[in-house]
């Protein structure tokens, strides 16, 4: 669990979001919703789905579903 604000349940609640959307509307669809720059790289910190409007930190994300994969830690 990454927040401490969130609840064991919430949290569990948000990966069966995550989970279904991927079910039942087809891949997910992310885009960055905050990010960190500085002087040298960008790095993004929270995506957001816009197929089921489901807001995921990056480091979550690659944590509990391995298979999204480095490539989207990469800031192009």
């Amino acid at each position: 669990m990454q927040s401490r604000e969130m609840s064991q349940k919430q949290f569990d609640r948000k990966i069966d979001e995550i989970t279904l959307c991927g079910k039942n509307r087809g891949p997910h669809d992310y885009i960055p919703m905050s990010w960190i720059k500085s002087a040298t790289s960008e790095h993004v910190s929270h995506l957001l789905c816009r197929i089921c409007f489901t807001r995921i930190n990056v480091q979550t994300l690659t944590q509990l579903f391995p298979e999204v994969g480095a490539d989207l830690l990469v800031s192009k």
